[in-house]
């Protein structure tokens, strides 16, 4: 999602609500990027400073980049999301079965790996980051 986003940063960030924003300029500061000063933001580094479900929430707010990506699925994707953070933060493995049951495995897999294949599609045709 980051690639794409790039592709059109200054949009992408300006489709960030205020408070992410401000919590990506703080993200910005702590790597040891210069000082935000209002800098423009189309070089994407404010783009790698985000989280994931902001980009989520970009691309969720551009109707003509949703088009391009069928298969985008907000709730998969906050799933994502809430697992990556249950796997990156000490959790019970109870707790993580009910975040994902057995039987709901496959179909989550498949529809994240759908959304990458036409992430990578959209960027090798050239596609860019529209509103």
């Amino acid at each position: 999602m980051a690639e794409l986003l790039k592709t059109n940063a200054k949009l992408a960030v300006s489709k960030l609500p205020e408070k992410r924003a401000e919590a990506s300029r703080r993200v910005y500061s702590l790597r040891g990027y210069a000082k935000w000063k209002g800098k423009d933001a189309s070089d994407g580094s404010l783009i790698d400073c985000s989280n994931f479900i902001d980009k989520v929430t970009i691309i969720d707010a551009c109707p003509s980049t949703l088009a391009a990506l069928p298969s985008f699925n907000r709730s998969a994707l906050v799933r994502a999301e809430t697992l990556r953070n249950a796997l990156a933060h000490p959790t019970p493995d109870s707790e993580l079965v009910i975040l994902l049951p057995k039987q709901d495995l496959h179909h989550f897999i498949s529809a994240l790996t759908n959304f990458e294949a036409e992430l990578a599609s959209l960027l090798r045709s050239e596609g860019r980051f529209v509103e």
